[in-house]
């Protein structure tokens, strides 16, 4: 299970890696990862609350802070 969980993310990563844009391959890797890292978490708090409000709030800031990471330059 752990495999496959394992290589399912790395797939993940490399998608979003793949939609970065043009900087070096280890930066592009790093800022992927970290995007990814980003989304489950901010999912995994969206899950952890049973308030709406606080849930849109962590969905929100995940979003943005990976769309951020996204957009950051060399």
């Amino acid at each position: 299970m752990r495999l496959l969980f394992a290589e399912k993310l790395a797939d993940r990563i490399t998608l979003v890696a793949q939609r970065l844009p043009q900087v070096p391959v280890i930066v592009r890797e790093r800022r992927a990862a970290a995007i990814v890292a980003t989304m489950i978490g901010a999912r995994q708090l969206v899950r952890s609350t049973s308030d709406p409000e606080l849930s849109a709030i962590h969905l929100q800031t995940g979003a943005e802070t990976a769309y951020n990471l996204a957009a950051t330059p060399d």
